[in-house]
């Protein structure tokens, strides 16, 4: 993978770098904190907050989602073999940036990485609460599989 990936129109995805944890950590507390606890019942303390960022920071691919040199959010995703996927742990946009298509750009960004990889699948799990969320992975082709623990596991296939 390159160190830097162009997303049309305007916006980068680069590697994670060490100076974007804490924006990192920023827009998810910002956009997530309230799903988290009416979905999950879980509160959104130092310990969640440590124990996110220390699985963000050993599992998976981070790319960090600039325009220029502004900060706009970030995708974070596992590789997995053993169910030829590209599974989606997150994708966070600052609030300033959402409803612009960023977030549907990243998508394709990440749908043609997966065919690349010759995965058959994309996948995500998202809180049942967080209906924006939800509509935008419909829109782009995701099917709901199950309902558990206050999230959706959605599923699109790539290869038909």
């Amino acid at each position: 993978m390159k160190t830097t990936d162009t997303v049309p129109p305007q916006f980068k995805l680069n590697n994670l770098n060490k100076k974007d944890i804490m924006e990192i950590m920023v827009v998810t507390k910002e956009n997530m904190a309230h799903i988290v606890k009416i979905a999950l019942g879980l509160k959104w303390d130092k310990n969640f907050e440590k124990k996110y960022l220390d699985k963000l920071l050993l599992t998976g691919v981070v790319k960090t989602i600039y325009d220029d040199n502004k900060f706009m959010g970030y995708l974070w995703f596992d590789e997995r073999e053993d169910k030829n996927d590209i599974f989606i742990n997150s994708m966070q946009l600052k609030k300033e940036y959402q409803g612009k298509g960023i977030g549907t750009q990243v998508l394709k960004w990440l749908e043609s990485f997966a065919l690349k990889r010759n995965k058959q699948y994309l996948s995500l799990l998202v809180q049942v609460n967080n209906h924006r969320a939800i509509s935008i992975y419909k829109r782009f082709g995701f099917c709901e599989i199950t309902r558990e623990q206050g999230s959706i596991y959605m599923v699109k296939n790539l290869i038909i």
